[in-house]
């Protein structure tokens, strides 16, 4: 895919990251809070800051599909942006990007912040890797529901792959703390990468590639903005 209107892209990225900006502040001031409970040390701080991040990491990204995507359709703004010189392919770029930036700057933030707690405070060493797989699932979850959400104009199945999205991340998050290398070090200070481990991170990683690579693939192939 190749787009030479690299200053009409930056300018659609800039735009879109001036609608969110202040939404993200508002959940960038959450999930601060949210981590500060996780590592206050108190049993109760923590399985509240546990709960209160995983919402707002969700929502964080949901929420801002629905503006720089899905309310922009509803709005009828792509009249408007057919009006630049830009052509299907340099919008799709720039949703993209502004879509991949918004999210990656609170999970980021929170990974990070992660890292740090578990491996500088009291926090089980063990539990990283267990945090790791759960938040690498929940970057999964949000390119699939982005990659949708560029390439299915229906806010109805947008709703539904969302929803279902959120429904499977509590599964998930049961079904990892379950496997044997990871419910058997969450509460010590061993990280272990066992072969499980690393094949769920593995494939976690390879569904990012593969739906971002068919959903631009998709793109790439359309002449027009309709």
């Amino acid at each position: 895919m190749n787009s030479s209107n690299l200053p009409m892209i930056r300018l659609l990225i800039a735009k879109d990251w001036q609608v969110y900006q202040k939404q993200l502040a508002g959940y960038l001031a959450g999930l601060i809070l949210a981590l500060s409970l996780v590592g206050s040390g108190r049993a109760w701080a923590f399985n509240a800051g546990g709960l209160l991040l995983i919402v707002l990491l969700v929502s964080t990204g949901f929420f801002a599909i629905g503006h720089i995507v899905v309310n922009e359709r509803k709005e009828q703004t792509l009249p408007f942006v057919m009006s630049f010189p830009v052509t299907a392919v340099d919008f799709y770029i720039a949703k993209l990007l502004a879509g991949l930036l918004i999210y990656l700057v609170p999970f980021l933030l929170v990974v990070l912040t992660t890292c740090f707690l578990v491996l500088g405070t009291s926090l089980p060493d063990g539990l990283l890797v267990y945090a790791l797989l759960v938040y690498l699932f929940m970057l999964m979850s949000y390119c699939i529901a982005l990659s949708v959400a560029l390439a299915v104009e229906s806010e109805g199945w947008n709703i539904f792959i969302q929803m279902a999205l959120m429904t499977v991340l509590s599964p998930f998050m049961i079904w990892t703390g379950s496997l044997q290398s990871v419910a058997a070090n969450i509460r010590t200070n061993q990280i272990v990468w066992s072969p499980a481990v690393l094949s769920v991170l593995g494939a976690e990683l390879l569904v990012v590639a593969v739906v971002l690579v068919t959903t631009s693939w998709f793109h790439a192939r359309k002449t027009s903005f309709l």
